[in-house]
């Protein structure tokens, strides 16, 4: 009884970590799709449909790369996301002749 208490607790523990990795994923590629989206936009200014599947695309794209990370690999990958978005702010607050 107790190999088989402590079997379901560790498969619990295994599925709460997947779906805590599913859902950074899941939210680290819909922001990354929509920052995406809307750069492509203002560039080719192309419709609604599109903008939909692209960011579909990105996502998926993002969950195709990062398949195999860990939890902490994708926070890590996060961090340096916000830190370019961040610079690229700047730059275009700081830019010359804007």
């Amino acid at each position: 009884m107790g190999q088989f208490i402590e079997n379901v607790q560790q498969t619990l523990k295994r599925n709460s970590q997947n779906i805590g990795i599913f859902v950074l994923r899941l939210f680290s590629g819909l922001v990354l799709g929509l920052t995406l989206t809307l750069i492509f936009q203002q560039i080719l200014g192309y419709g609604q449909l599109l903008y939909w599947f692209v960011i579909f695309l990105s996502t998926a794209a993002f969950f195709r790369t990062t398949k195999g990370w860990s939890f902490v690999s994708v926070l890590s990958l996060d961090f340096v996301l916000v830190l370019i978005a961040l610079i690229l702010k700047m730059y275009i607050l700081i830019a010359p002749g804007a």
